[in-house]
C-alpha cells in the first residue's frame, strides 16, 4: 500500500469529521494528550485537532511534526471555514497568500502555485479575533492559517503546504449553526480537496528524484560530506524552483570552493524573498 505522507492541522473536530471519515483515520493514546490526535498508519496520515486561534495552530503544528514520523515527503494541509463578504457560502478557495496584521507587525506569506486545479485560488486575511465587519470586499477572513504556515514553513517545503478554507458566512449569511453547516460544507467539498492532495502526492513523489539529482551534478565538482548533504539539498532544490537548472549549472560552474557555491546560490535565494 502505497503511503499518502499527509498532516492535517484542523481546528475544530467538526470541521475534521469527513476528512476522518474519508481517510479511515483513528483516534489515538499519545501521551501527554494535550491535543487530541488521529492516524492510519498505513497511509502515513496523522491529524491534529488543534483548537481556534492563530496561537493553538502554531503549537499544534509543532507538536504534531514532533509527534509522528519525519519525512520529506510529508504534506502539511491546514483546512478550515472561513468568512467574507461576498464569496458564497460553500465556496472553497485554495489559498495561496497569508496576510497577518497586529499593532506591532505585518506579515504575509506565499505558498507555492506548482499545483493549479479546479478549486479557486485566492487569499485570506488570518486574525486574532472573530471577524464579522469584512472590510475588504474579496478577502476570506480566518484565524489559523498565519499560526500554521509561519510555524510549519520552518521544516516543509512551500511545494507541499496546502491551506485549504470553505466559507461559512457572509455580509449576508451569520454563522447560525456553525455545527450543521459546517458539517455540510466539508461533506460536500471532500471530493475536491482529496483530489487537490492527490495532486500534491504527485509532486511530492517526483521531490526524491530530483533532489538526488542535484546532489550527483554537485558531488561532479566537489565531494559532499554527510553533514553538507541536508543543506545542499535543500539549497538546490529551493533554487530550482525559483530560478532554472541552467541558472544553478552555471553558479556551479563558476565557483571555485564549496562555499563559494553555498554563498552565491544563498545570495540569490533571499534577492528573490526580497523583491516578494
Amino acid at each position: 500500500m502505497n503511503k499518502k505522507n499527509l498532516r492535517f492541522i484542523i481546528a475544530l473536530s467538526v470541521e475534521a469529521k469527513s476528512i476522518i471519515e474519508l481517510y479511515k483515520l483513528k483516534e489515538i493514546n499519545l501521551p501527554p494528550n494535550i491535543f487530541k490526535i488521529y492516524k492510519n498508519i498505513d497511509l502515513n496520515i496523522w491529524l491534529i485537532i488543534s483548537g481556534i486561534g492563530n496561537v493553538n495552530s502554531a503549537a499544534a503544528t509543532i507538536y504534531l511534526y514532533k509527534s509522528s514520523p519525519k519525512n520529506k515527503k510529508n504534506i502539511w494541509i491546514n483546512v478550515g471555514m472561513a468568512g467574507s463578504k461576498n464569496f458564497d457560502v460553500g465556496s472553497i478557495f485554495n489559498i495561496k497568500k497569508v496576510s497577518y496584521k497586529n499593532t506591532l507587525k505585518e506579515e504575509s506569506f506565499y505558498l507555492s502555485t506548482l499545483v493549479n486545479t479546479k478549486i479557486p485560488i485566492n487569499e485570506i486575511v488570518s486574525v486574532d479575533t472573530p471577524e464579522y465587519n469584512f472590510k475588504k470586499k474579496k478577502s476570506i477572513y480566518e484565524m489559523e492559517g498565519y499560526g500554521f504556515i509561519k510555524t510549519v514553513e520552518r521544516f516543509c517545503s512551500r511545494e507541499l503546504i496546502i491551506i485549504i478554507k470553505i466559507i461559512s458566512d457572509n455580509e449576508k449569511i451569520p454563522p447560525i449553526n456553525f455545527i450543521k453547516t459546517t458539517k455540510h460544507f466539508m461533506k460536500s467539498n471532500i471530493k475536491a480537496l482529496e483530489e487537490l492532495i492527490n495532486d500534491y502526492i504527485k509532486i511530492s513523489s517526483s521531490i526524491k528524484n530530483k533532489r538526488k539529482y542535484n546532489i550527483n551534478i554537485i558531488n561532479k565538482k566537489f565531494h559532499i560530506t554527510y553533514s553538507s548533504k541536508v543543506i545542499i539539498e535543500d539549497l538546490a532544490f529551493k533554487f530550482e524552483k525559483i530560478y532554472s537548472r541552467k541558472e544553478l549549472e552555471i553558479i556551479l560552474s563558476e565557483a571555485k570552493t564549496l562555499k563559494d557555491f553555498i554563498r552565491e546560490v544563498k545570495k540569490k535565494i533571499n534577492s528573490y524573498v526580497l523583491k516578494i
